[in-house]
Order: C-alpha cells, then sequence, then structure tokens
C-alpha cells in the first residue's frame, strides 16, 4: 500500500505522563483513507485535524459508524509493542459487515495503524499503566437521505497517549448494576463496536456517575439474571 506522507509544521504540545488520563489528548497525525466505487482509495498521513463532512453524511442520519481500541505500550527496553492488532483488524471487518460497512483490508488496516504509529512514536509514553491509544473509526460519509447503505466511507486513524481510565487508577471501582436499561439485546448490535451502542449506553452511565459509581454492569436483556457486561472494562468473579 502506498501511503502518502505529509508531516505538521506545528507540533502539538505534550503533558507529563501522570497528567494524561485518558483521551484527552492526540497525537500530531492521522491516518486517512477513502472508500468509493468498491475501492479504497488515497490511503494518506496527514496533520491531526478537522474532518469536511457534509451535512447529509449518512454516518449523522442513520449512524453507519463504528471504531475499534486498540493500544501500544513501550516497554521498559524502549521498545514499542502492540498488543494483538490481528484481533482488532478482524473484529473491525466482522462489525463493518454487520453494519453494511465495507471491511478494511487486514493487511491495510495493519499497515496503516503501523505506519502512523512509526510517525508518531514519540507520543507512546514510557511510564507503567500508560499507553497509546489507537482508534481506528470508520464512517459513512456519502451525502444521501434515503434508507440504505451508503456507497462512500472514510476510514481512519487517530491515536491518544493515555493512562489510567478511571480516577482511582488501578484501585478498585464501584460498580452498578444496571436493571432497567439494557447494553445489548439477542439479534442486535451487540457484537459491534457500533456508535449507535455508546450512545444508548450513556443515560445509565449517567445516572450510576450521580450515585457515586464508576460504571456500569449490564444485564441479559431478556431476563435481567445473567452478566453481560461492563461498560468500559472486563469484568471477572471470584467465588470462594
Amino acid at each position: 500500500m502506498q501511503i502518502e506522507e505529509r508531516r505538521t509544521t506545528t507540533l502539538r504540545a505534550k503533558v507529563a505522563d501522570s497528567q494524561l488520563g485518558f483521551g484527552k489528548y492526540f497525537s500530531d497525525h492521522m491516518f486517512l483513507m477513502n472508500y468509493e466505487n468498491g475501492k479504497w482509495l488515497r490511503p494518506r498521513i496527514e496533520p491531526y485535524g478537522p474532518i469536511s463532512l457534509e451535512p447529509g453524511a449518512c454516518a449523522l442520519h442513520y449512524a453507519q459508524c463504528m471504531f475499534e481500541g486498540q493500544k501500544v505500550f513501550r516497554g521498559t527496553d524502549g521498545v514499542i509493542r502492540f498488543f494483538r492488532p490481528h484481533f482488532h483488524a478482524e473484529r473491525m471487518a466482522k462489525g463493518a459487515e454487520r453494519l453494511c460497512m465495507p471491511p478494511v483490508p487486514k493487511e491495510m488496516y495493519l499497515e496503516a495503524v503501523k505506519r502512523l504509529v512509526r510517525f508518531d512514536a514519540d507520543w507512546v509514553p514510557k511510564s507503567r499503566g500508560s499507553a497509546l491509544y489507537l482508534r481506528p473509526t470508520l464512517i459513512a460519509t456519502e451525502s444521501y437521505l434515503g434508507v440504505r447503505p451508503a456507497e462512500k466511507y472514510l476510514f481512519f486513524v487517530i491515536s491518544s497517549p493515555v493512562g489510567a481510565y478511571y480516577a482511582e487508577g488501578l484501585n478498585p471501582v464501584r460498580i452498578w448494576v444496571e436493571e432497567d436499561y439494557i447494553r445489548a439485546a439477542p439479534g442486535g448490535l451487540g457484537a459491534v463496536k457500533a456508535g449507535a451502542n455508546y450512545a444508548a449506553s450513556l443515560s445509565a452511565f449517567v445516572a450510576a456517575k450521580a450515585r457515586g459509581f464508576a460504571q456500569v454492569l449490564w444485564l441479559d436483556a431478556l431476563t435481567k439474571s445473567q452478566v453481560e457486561e461492563v461498560g468500559t472494562m472486563n469484568v471477572f468473579f471470584r467465588f470462594k
């Protein structure tokens, strides 16, 4: 894949690893690639900045949009390592098919994230518990108001140096068991990192936050008696 490269002339300010938090800061560059007429076109790396969309873009009206989330770590030996990128590429491809979007070929996905990290290698933090978080994203860009899959798309990747997700750091957090709202239903989009899934989860999260809890534990949609997942982290149970 031939990737166009354009470096920024104005570097973004960095902060200390201890002040990172999650998702508040972004690196200097981003990767972009367009889809038209059945082909992926113009793979490129350019300075991080606004993306132009027409008001009629299908992503804005019918939520044809999804993302991935993966991390890159700098070891104590200084070497930068990806955590299972092939699995992320496969999950995004499966999610795209569920949303009637063109999957990004695995080889293109992997090359995109690797080249972007190489471009912004200085942004990979060094402290224990920190990482460079990658956010590959796929959105429908065709301006069309009929209800059908779009014919034009944009795949882009941005990155953000991050620390602990929760204010509690690596300490235990309080979890609210949600018994009214549901996170996913059989036959729905629960297995896809679609933007609509996260929008639907916000009401329960805001209510849990107001009660002093850090996150929501979701129950199954049919009986509300079985554990489904926790919103933004894995959950495990130890008995006895």
